[in-house]
């Protein structure tokens, strides 16, 4: 299995580029086990971590949704997140006994091995609904990397006064990054040439590009590389089963 997922995260794109997640870094998944629509066994959530692992990858942003019909408090997602971690954490000393797992970053390897854990982050992927237009305003969110807001939409349609939600987003002091735009079908090019020319940061599904979303995605997909919009790489990972990735979500 690990070669299977090695050889997705290395795909070739069509123009010849890599598919793959740039730097090693997943900026979105719903791995952290139990409190989405993601995975919900914290040992598969512990097995994909492990793919990743040996998959090269070396960093993974946990996005867990809030939006109005899964309504996550910060708070509850946290306290989640760390009690995960530390699962994980044990389960690479266990796996790796010459490194000393410790701090936010992971593990500190001694000179017995050069192995080191995953990093390890929480942050949110953010319906733009009602729920969310309340976090905004009590500044009751989690961001990534303190400065960034991962947003998405209905795939069917825009909320109302989308763009304008999405200035009072940067008027908070957030840069918005638009969770898989290829999957909103009712944009058009001066739809998304509109956002990027507000500043609104792109990030891709990695799978998206294989088709996992259907022809009309992969097509957008491909329309979106060649206009050179993306910003960020994603996995979106939902749940992992024994004949490889599920990414509906």
């Amino acid at each position: 299995m690990f070669k299977f997922f090695q050889e997705i995260f290395n795909q070739k794109m069509p123009s010849g580029s890599t598919c793959s997640l740039p730097d090693g870094i997943d900026y979105h998944c719903h791995i952290l086990p139990g409190v989405d629509d993601g995975f919900q066994d914290p040992s598969k959530s512990l097995e994909q971590l492990r793919i990743y692992e040996a998959s090269g990858i070396r960093e993974v942003w946990f996005t867990p949704h809030i939006m109005e019909d899964i309504p996550n408090e910060p708070e509850d997602l946290r306290r989640v997140f760390e009690d995960f971690k530390e699962k994980y954490l044990l389960d690479f000393a266990q796996r790796h006994p010459g490194s000393q797992a410790s701090g936010a970053e992971g593990a500190k390897p001694s000179s017995a091995t050069d192995e080191e854990p995953l990093q390890l982050h929480l942050a949110a992927e953010n319906m733009l609904d009602a729920l969310f237009e309340r976090r905004l305003k009590a500044g009751n969110l989690l961001p990534l990397a303190e400065k960034y807001l991962l947003v998405e939409t209905s795939i069917f349609a825009p909320p109302m006064n989308f763009r304008g939600l999405l200035e009072r987003i940067r008027n908070k002091g957030y840069t918005p990054i638009l969770a898989h735009p290829e999957r909103y079908l009712y944009m058009k090019k001066e739809d998304y040439e509109a956002l990027k020319a507000q500043g609104i940061l792109f990030q891709r599904n990695l799978y998206s590009l294989r088709g996992q979303y259907g022809d009309r995605v992969q097509k957008r997909c491909r329309q979106l590389l060649k206009w050179q919009m993306y910003d960020f790489v994603g996995t979106d990972l939902h749940r992992l089963t024994s004949a490889g990735l599920n990414t509906e979500g």
